[in-house]
């Protein structure tokens, strides 16, 4: 149901209830995340921008608050429904269908700051960047028809392409990024950085490199 209908109209029948559920039909769903981090897919980019990092933002207060008043059962369960929020942002840039539209200057710069400030978050957010890339790339070589890529992913290979040369703009500023956290991770644990680089040098122009 998740990867068919979309984690937007799955959690309007099935919502999370992450916040303070105040009565019982408002029962809190954390095990949906794990589900959602599995099965999303070629989905909407935007409802994890608009509704999943706020969401995510509000929780992490709430474990701040919750760590302040040294309620550390409290503050450490907050701090794990934000990662498992964050951990389902490789499935929403797994061909998202509004990429264009959801990905901005301030999103890209959250992405940034993560990988900077947040080393367990680092492979997660490698991963989703990455993606956005690579899945974009495979569908624009296909060698399937656009009336089939359509119907299949919502995308032809004409806005594959499109979406490449939109994330080439963020390319220079990402690769600053990647060398800058890739040289802050011991050797034996950065591959995954690197494979991110590879990924955006090949949308990079040849000045910019």
């Amino acid at each position: 149901a998740i990867s068919t209908m979309g984690p937007q109209f799955f959690l309007q029948i099935l919502p999370l209830n992450l916040e303070s559920p105040t009565s019982s039909n408002q029962v809190g769903r954390a095990f949906l995340l794990p589900l959602l981090k599995t099965y999303t897919t070629n989905t909407t980019l935007s409802y994890f921008v608009n509704v999943l990092i706020p969401l995510g933002d509000r929780l992490a207060q709430k474990g701040e608050a919750a760590a302040a008043r040294e309620l550390e059962m409290q503050a450490k369960v907050y701090e794990t429904l934000v990662n498992q929020i964050w951990s389902l942002a490789p499935g929403f840039c797994d061909l998202p269908v509004d990429l264009t539209r959801a990905f901005n200057d301030t999103v890209a710069e959250r992405f940034s700051s993560l990988l900077y400030t947040q080393p367990d978050l680092r492979p997660t957010i490698a991963q989703a960047l990455q993606l956005l890339i690579e899945k974009n790339q495979a569908l624009a070589k296909s060698s399937a028809d656009d009336a089939h890529l359509l119907k299949a992913y919502g995308l032809t290979k004409a806005q594959a392409n499109q979406n490449l040369e939109f994330m080439s703009k963020f390319a220079v500023n990402y690769l600053a990024v990647f060398f800058n956290v890739f040289s802050q991770i011991a050797p034996a644990f950065r591959g995954f950085m690197a494979e991110v680089i590879k990924s955006y040098l090949t949308v990079t122009t040849t000045d910019d490199i």
